[in-house]
């Protein structure tokens, strides 16, 4: 691949576009990962902090696919979260964890 100065790529010539890797941010590998996992449409869903890496704009999209396939598809969810106010309204269920 042909590198452009300063590590830009020209993206109308594709002997210099990035790799697939290097146009993924970790927010947005998540974001992939997910919509992997939600078009299975799994019986059984963990997540565990499945917010987390994602902005403010994101995380509100992925809350409302939880909610969504949460009451369509009647899911079964396990939802790992540091951050309670992360959790979907969806879930009905909470069982928090302290340290003595």
């Amino acid at each position: 691949r042909k590198h452009l100065p300063n590590g830009q790529y020209d993206a109308t010539d594709s002997s210099t576009s990035p790799p697939a890797a290097a146009i993924n941010s970790g927010g947005e590998q998540r974001l992939t990962l997910l919509a992997r996992t939600f078009i299975k449409n799994p019986e059984l869903l963990i997540l565990d902090e499945p917010m987390h890496g994602l902005d403010s704009c994101r995380k509100k999209a992925v809350k409302s696919i939880v909610n969504t396939l949460a009451v369509r598809d009647n899911t079964t969810m396990i939802y790992v979260t540091h951050c309670p106010d992360e959790l979907p309204e969806c879930v009905t269920h909470t069982l928090t964890l302290r340290q003595r």
